[in-house]
């Protein structure tokens, strides 16, 4: 498992890649950015988590694809105010399922839902409650849409 600070990689990333693999990156704590300049794969052909935490921030700046066969082997686990930024545009207005178009493969990010004590899928998340969306318009991440959970922390044991 591997906790970043500020980095800034590669043109292509696979967090699971091979059959039989997996693999974890966990972006946690203000300040700690992870910006990936081409296309993210989180899980291929193996397992693969991404987590994002206690205010960190992973962008993206190519296609995320999560779970690209749809076998529930991928997953995005974000809480504690965790940032996921994604290059691309539309009415920030809260509709989860646009920001999601943005996504290739599985929707398979979650958030922690404290009501029910378990990570669940950011579709049953209420805007303004759990998450916000920004399009983000100057600075590093212009042309990004920002989705931030809300800061609700997972047990250490999630």
């Amino acid at each position: 498992m591997a906790t970043l600070q500020k980095t800034q990689c590669c043109h292509s990333t696979t967090i699971g890649g091979e059959a039989g693999s997996t693999g974890q990156v966990t972006v946690s704590g203000t300040g700690s950015t992870w910006t990936n300049s081409g296309d993210l794969n989180v899980a291929n052909n193996g397992n693969g988590r991404l987590n994002i935490t206690d205010g960190g921030l992973v962008s993206v700046n190519g296609t995320l694809t999560i779970d690209v066969y749809n076998n529930g082997k991928g997953f995005i686990n974000m809480s504690t105010g965790g940032i996921l930024a994604l290059t691309g545009a539309f009415d920030a207005s809260g509709a989860i399922g646009e920001f999601l178009g943005l996504v290739e493969g599985a929707d398979a990010i979650r958030y922690w839902d404290d009501s029910i004590g378990e990570w669940a899928n950011i579709t049953g998340a209420t805007y303004g409650e759990d998450y916000t969306l920004d399009y983000i318009t100057e600075g590093d991440l212009a042309g990004d849409t920002m989705l931030t959970v809300t800061a609700v922390p997972e047990p250490a044991t999630a």
